[in-house]
């Protein structure tokens, strides 16, 4: 589903009174040994991870799906200084590009440190014994649960609406784990199974301080701030438990009391609502003291921390317009709704002319991201009439923005929807534009080089149509001719509407 690499590191990378024996890079790549091409590939990583290619040196090539391993840095110096800036420096945009290179796998580090935890426990195992759908009729209970079982000196609400997928932690996993609490951590779906493998690492945003933030409310924790709501393909749809069209997960952990330090929120809802009815908005943050320590690996008998299991919410709808996901839209959270950047580089300069007559400006990372934002707004709109939404999401319209690189793929998903005015089209190359020719909401293209124009027709059209009359003609710019039967029935209702206003426009007044 991420299309892009699991990467993970050895424990060293994260100990600065550590050197390094050796820094290797290994990357498993899905293509046959024999169709790939070392050199062409080597350029490639040089570039997308700003290596000398004169640092390289080959150690070895595994046949089948090809896995290479490489030292780096052999002659210098700090090892470990080097290595630790090239994972910190790698982002989002770089783990794409990367997993266009067909790489499944990237291991960073000590090579010892890897072979070391294959021979150990470096795997996954479930425990399908204890996999649990919590919902009526199935395993469902109200308040914190009485069953009897020691989980430390905090109580366990029931996780409605989620399944777990339990894993194999231990032998006697109830002896092994008595007194221990439970809580959550959201994260994205790339991340994940490097979490499983390697650990938890102390957060970079330290609202509260140093360590690792997690939640004894999964509702608190499905907040796509923390959990990535992703849209669930077709082709995938039946490897889940239920059908739907939207899913996230959330890791279930256990942790020692004492390593609890119970803090308030820190989405700003503040007491604007009420987030769980069953845990208070000032306690509903669990900070983790990893005493000092980077990471919190699974494999380490001391660590503070274990994942006990995988939490799967599969809806037909957004999330957002479950009952439980009303506090999202509370002035402090909606800053992290979908507030991932789309080539911000471009758009830096206009952002402040764009909220002088939009009031809500959203950028994007994935194609997929998109779509799962403008398909909420559907869901939105077509919920029951007693479902309480935000005000910018249910009532107002759209005005898109695209790069030719996504051309008529997203345009053709979009164009229909009521709620979709107009959509912009950028490019930043003599690209193919014919197609745009088709589609009456479409305007462009706009060079890259030069987005003013393309801007300031925006502001027009925003204008008009907060006036009831969108700006373009009800004569089709084409000489070619339509009949009825080629139109829309929001295309064919919109001619007779522009030709409402102008006649009234035009009588007169007595």
């Amino acid at each position: 589903m991420t299309e892009t690499p699991l990467i993970t590191v050895s424990d060293d990378i994260f100990n600065d009174a550590n050197e390094l024996t050796s820094s290797i890079l290994k990357f498993a790549i899905d293509k046959d040994y024999h169709d790939f091409l070392l050199q062409k590939f080597l350029h490639k990583i040089c570039n997308i991870m700003n290596i000398n290619l004169n640092d390289i040196d080959i150690k070895k090539i595994q046949k089948g799906s090809t896995i290479l391993e490489m030292e780096i840095f052999k002659n210098i110096g700090s090892k470990l200084r080097k290595i630790k800036l090239i994972y910190k420096s790698i982002t989002d945009q770089m783990r794409k590009e990367l997993g266009k290179l067909k790489i499944f796998f990237i291991f960073m580090g000590d090579i010892k440190s890897l072979e070391k935890r294959q021979k150990d426990s470096y795997e996954i195992k479930l425990h399908p014994e204890w996999n649990q759908i919590y919902a009526q009729n199935h395993t469902y209970w109200v308040g914190a649960n009485n069953d009897g079982i020691d989980r430390g000196n905090q109580p366990y609400y029931c996780p409605v609406g989620w399944k777990r997928y339990s894993l194999y932690v231990a032998d006697d996993f109830r002896e092994e784990f008595k007194g221990w609490c439970i809580c959550y951590h959201g994260t994205k779906f790339e991340y994940g199974l490097s979490i499983l493998l390697s650990g938890l690492k102390s957060a970079k945003d330290q609202a509260h301080g140093p360590g690792i933030y997690t939640s004894p409310s999964i509702i608190y924790a499905s907040h796509p701030r923390y959990a990535e709501i992703k849209l669930v393909e077709s082709s995938v749809e039946n490897d889940f438990f239920e059908k739907g069209q939207f899913i996230q997960f959330v890791l279930e952990c256990r942790v020692l009391p004492k390593n609890i330090k119970i803090k308030c929120e820190t989405l700003r809802v503040h007491n604007q609502a009420i987030i769980d009815v069953n845990i208070s908005n000032d306690k509903i943050e669990w900070l983790i003291d990893t005493h000092r320590k980077d990471l919190m690996n699974f494999n380490d008998p001391n660590s503070v921390i274990f994942c006990t299991g995988i939490m799967i919410r599969v809806t037909d709808n957004h999330p957002g317009l479950l009952p439980v996901s009303k506090w999202w839209y509370v002035n402090g959270t909606l800053d992290y709704l979908k507030s991932t950047p789309l080539e911000r580089q471009i758009f830096a300069g206009h952002e402040k002319f764009l909220l002088d007559f939009v009031n809500l400006f959203k950028q994007f990372d994935a194609p997929s991201e998109f779509l799962s934002y403008i398909f909420s707004i559907k869901s939105y709109r077509e919920a029951p009439k007693d479902f309480i939404a935000p005000d910018p999401v249910k009532y107002e319209n759209i005005f898109v923005i695209l790069s030719n690189a996504y051309d008529e793929r997203l345009t053709a998903r979009i164009h229909d929807l009521s709620y979709v005015e107009q959509i912009y089209i950028y490019v930043d190359c003599d690209a193919e534009t014919l197609w745009i020719k088709k589609y009456l909401k479409v305007r462009g293209p706009y060079s890259v080089d030069n987005l003013q124009n393309m801007f300031r027709t925006l502001a027009y059209d925003a204008q008009c149509a907060l006036d009831n009359l969108l700006p373009i003609t009800i004569f089709d710019p084409e000489p070619t001719e339509f009949i009825y039967k080629d139109l829309t029935t929001e295309q064919l209702d919109f001619p007779w509407f522009q030709l409402l206003l102008r006649v009234l426009q035009d009588t007169p007044v007595k």
